[in-house]
């Protein structure tokens, strides 16, 4: 039967490098790790920082975020999953706000202490390793003591119960943040579509090359256009006329391939096609995106394999031809993002002066490391 060997794998791999993602809130280039501060959870969620909701950014509680130094309103829920038998229990609540004073070049975790039906956020500042303190009550005094003297970092942390069904917050000393707009957290603004991607899918389509039953005693076809994707891509959007349209130019190579085993025989094609675009991204915010993509396309490498019922083994050449993509993009933070897109390449494979039709149409599901 066609092999499939390597699709589970793949999305797996997608789905980690997505959950270690990274969303920056501060205007400008990037800059050195001395000169932010970032935040990360375990069994929590960030929720809110400042006065952006960030949860959708969060990716549970796998997320990091970089803000500037400086004194920030942070939220924190409870996100714990707790794995069964069977079942995964996750414990959730609403977010509570704590008033936190961050250091440039110091990462700083939040935590849940639990105890029965209650929890408590607290904030461990793991580049000094130790809890710092959140009490919304206490940062009024610490905007006045740092207009007159070198700030102390208090110890300790906040003592709160909360209900996880019963969502509260702290009170948020807003003379907290006075003189301190410029660490307060904002949106990059930083363009989604430059960068490279990892990709995989299948497509159907083109001349049948081998029709045979299979060991299991299915029907099994072998066509020219058919076969398992998995491809390295790049892409560079540099034109924006708007915040929510960009143009630009991308080339994407993949391997190809697909067998059938048969009870008298086997076969298979190899293929890496290449493919050279210009794209359209376009959306009705910042986050989602339809992406159009129009070149051309050439499979290189090309041989036909059959042994048993037939005995073939044959390079073949192939043409250029038009392809394109369209579908889905979905930016889920500064650095990545991700697509499901239906394609399709329309070319020609070359065996002596025999031309073999190996159009293809199929679909791909790409992860997008923005650089």
């Amino acid at each position: 039967m066609a092999k499939r060997v390597g699709v589970s794998s793949t999305i797996v791999a997608m789905t980690s490098l997505a959950s270690a993602c990274t969303t920056v809130l501060y205007k400008g280039p990037q800059r050195p790790a001395s000169e932010i501060a970032v935040l990360v959870s375990k069994d929590t969620m960030i929720d809110k920082v400042d006065s952006l909701i960030v949860r959708d950014n969060a990716s549970g509680n796998s997320a990091r975020f970089e803000v500037l130094p400086g004194d920030h309103e942070v939220g924190i829920s409870l996100m714990r999953k707790i794995p069964g038998f069977l079942t995964t229990k996750v414990q959730h609540s609403g977010y509570i706000v704590l008033c936190l004073t961050l250091e440039g070049g110091h990462t700083y975790r939040s935590h849940a202490v639990i105890d029965g039906q209650h929890w408590t956020p607290i904030v461990v500042d793991e580049t000094a390793r130790r809890p710092i303190d959140g009490s919304c009550d206490k940062a009024s005094e610490r905007a006045d003591a740092a207009a007159s003297a070198p700030p102390v970092e208090p110890s300790g942390s906040p003592v709160i119960a909360v209900d996880p069904d019963e969502p509260q917050h702290q009170p948020v000393a807003a003379a907290a943040h006075a003189g301190a707009s410029s660490a307060d957290a904002e949106v990059s603004g930083r363009r989604p579509g430059s960068g490279l991607s990892l990709f995989t899918g299948f497509a159907f389509g083109g001349d049948d090359f081998v029709k045979a039953t299979t060991t299991s005693g299915n029907d099994e076809t072998l066509s020219s256009g058919q076969g398992f994707i998995l491809g390295i891509g790049a892409m560079v959007t540099p034109l924006w006329p708007s915040d929510l349209i960009g143009f630009g130019v991308g080339v994407d190579g993949a391997l190809k391939y697909d067998s059938v085993d048969a009870s008298n025989g086997s076969a298979s094609i190899t293929r890496f096609p290449l493919a050279l675009t210009a794209h359209l991204l376009t959306g009705p915010d910042g986050s989602h995106f339809f992406l159009f993509k129009g070149g051309v396309a050439r499979d290189f490498g090309v041989h036909y394999s059959a042994s048993g019922f037939d005995m073939i083994d044959a390079d073949a050449k192939g043409e250029w031809g038009p392809t394109g993509a369209f579908g889905y993009y979905k930016r889920s933070n500064d650095n990545l993002a991700w697509d499901i897109l239906a394609v399709f390449t329309l070319t020609n494979h070359l065996v002596g002066g025999e031309k073999i039709n190996a159009n293809s149409f199929g679909l791909t599901v790409g992860v997008h490391l923005n650089l």
